[in-house]
C-alpha cells in the first residue's frame, strides 16, 4: 500500500502534474463520473452518505448479510430474513442493510445494484473453488428480491459488483474466472441485469465492453487479457480463447471496468484510495488532488472513459477527506466542462446506444 510520507511535497506534486503527453481530446466528448459504495446499507450509511455534495447521485452494490470470511462458504447464511412483508426490517442483528434506509436513499435518486446476498467469494468461496451455478443463483435472487421488496423497482435494478472484486484473474485463475463470469451471466440475463462492474483495468481502457472475458493473446499463452463478446472470433482458439456459451447464459451484460488509480503515477488501491492511501493523514486538498490526478487521467484520454470513484462506507469515516472529496466535486463541476456525474447505470444505458449525443441530448438523456 503506498502512502505519503512527505505530506507538503505530495501535495506539491500532484499539483504540478503535465499532462501534455496525452493525445488530443475531442472536448465536445462527454466525461462521466460515477461514485459507488459497496455492501451494507444502514442508517450509518445514510448519515455518512448526507456528508456529499447532495447534488450527486451513488450508485450503491449492496449485500444484505455478511459472511464471516470469503474462503468456506456458509450456504445457510441466505435463510437470515432482513426485510418482512411490510418491507421493513425484521432486526435479525446479522442483517447489515436495513430496507428503510434503501428505500430512503432511492427516494433521494441514488442507485442500487447487486452485491449478493451473504458477500461471498463467487469465484473461490468453496474452499479455492467457484460456487455451483445453483449457489450464485440464489445469492443474485435473494439479492434482487430484497431490494424489491425494500422499494426498489424490479426495473431499476440493472447492475452487479462481484464482492472482493472475485471474478478478476491473475491468470492462473483464468478458468474459474470465467465458470463464475458464465454463471453470473446466467441469472443476470434471468434477472435483465445490464452490466457488471467488478473487472478493473488501466483507465484508457475502461471503455465498456460487452460480455467481458479472461483470454490468452495467443493459443495456449500464458499472459491475461480482456476480452468481449464482439472479438471472440478473433480469441477462437480451445486453450484461452473466448468460453464457450450456452442461449441461458450467451453474454449480454456490459462490463464498466473499475480504472486503475494512482498516485503520483504509482499504483495504488482502486477502491479506497484515498482512505488507503492516507493513512488518515490528508488534508482537505490532498485528498481533492488525489482524486484529481485520476480524473485527468481519464479526462484527458482521447476517448475520455468513464471516471469512477469506488468506496466503502469506511471512506466516508475521516472528515479531512469527505472535504477533499467534496472539493474535487465542485471543482470538476465549475471549470471541466462537459463533465457529468451519473449513476452506473447511466454510463451502461449510454454507451449502449452506441452514438454520440451533444450536451442537450445528454442532458435530456439523464433526465429521464
Amino acid at each position: 500500500m503506498f502512502h505519503l510520507k512527505n505530506k507538503r511535497l505530495a501535495c506539491l506534486l500532484l499539483t504540478s502534474v503535465s499532462f501534455s503527453t496525452f493525445a488530443s481530446v475531442d472536448t465536445s466528448k462527454p466525461q462521466f463520473v460515477v461514485i459507488s459504495i459497496d455492501d451494507g446499507v444502514n442508517q450509518e450509511m445514510e448519515k455518512s452518505v448526507a456528508q456529499l455534495n447532495s447534488s450527486i447521485p451513488v450508485t450503491f452494490y449492496v449485500n444484505v448479510v455478511q459472511q464471516a470470511g470469503g474462503w468456506i462458504y456458509d450456504e445457510s447464511m441466505l435463510d437470515i430474513v432482513c426485510v418482512n412483508d411490510d418491507g421493513l426490517t425484521t432486526g435479525n442483528p446479522q442483517c447489515v442493510s436495513n430496507p428503510k434506509s434503501i428505500n430512503n436513499l432511492y427516494k433521494k435518486g441514488h442507485e442500487f445494484a447487486l452485491h449478493t446476498y451473504s458477500h461471498p467469494a463467487i469465484a473461490s468461496g468453496n474452499q479455492g473453488e467457484p460456487l455451483t451455478q445453483v449457489q450464485i443463483e440464489n445469492e443474485l435472487k435473494n439479492n434482487y428480491n430484497f431490494l424489491v421488496a425494500s422499494g426498489v423497482p424490479s426495473d431499476k435494478i440493472k447492475g452487479f459488483r462481484a464482492p472482493f472484486l472475485d471474478t478478476n484473474s491473475s491468470g492462473w485463475d483464468r478458468e474459474n474466472k470465467n465458470v463464475s463470469l458464465s454463471h453470473l451471466q446466467g441469472i443476470m440475463n434471468q434477472l435483465n441485469i445490464n452490466y457488471d462492474s467488478s473487472l478493473s483495468a488501466p483507465p484508457e481502457k475502461t471503455l465498456p465492453r460487452m460480455g467481458v472475458r479472461h483470454c490468452t493473446s495467443t493459443a495456449g499463452g500464458w499472459d491475461n487479457v480482456h476480452c468481449d463478446f464482439t472479438q471472440k472470433e478473433q480469441f477462437n482458439w480451445e486453450d484461452g480463447g473466448y468460453p464457450k456459451y450456452t442461449v441461458a447464459t450467451q453474454p449480454k451484460s456490459n462490463q464498466l471496468f473499475m480504472g486503475y488509480k494512482y498516485i503520483n503515477g504509482k499504483i495504488v488501491n482502486v477502491m479506497d484510495t484515498v482512505f488507503g492511501a492516507c493513512n488518515q493523514s490528508c488534508s482537505t486538498d490532498e485528498a481533492k488532488n488525489i482524486w484529481m490526478e485520476n480524473f485527468l487521467n481519464h479526462y484527458n484520454d482521447a476517448s475520455r472513459p468513464p471516471f469512477g470513484i469506488y468506496l466503502h462506507r469506511q471512506s466516508l469515516s475521516i472528515s479531512a477527506e469527505v472535504a477533499g472529496l467534496n472539493a474535487f466535486i465542485d471543482e470538476v463541476k465549475s471549470t471541466y466542462p462537459n463533465t457529468y456525474f451519473v449513476t452506473a447505470s447511466q454510463i451502461s444505458d449510454y454507451y449502449k446506444m452506441g452514438i454520440d449525443l451533444t450536451h442537450d441530448q445528454i442532458e435530456m438523456f439523464l433526465s429521464k
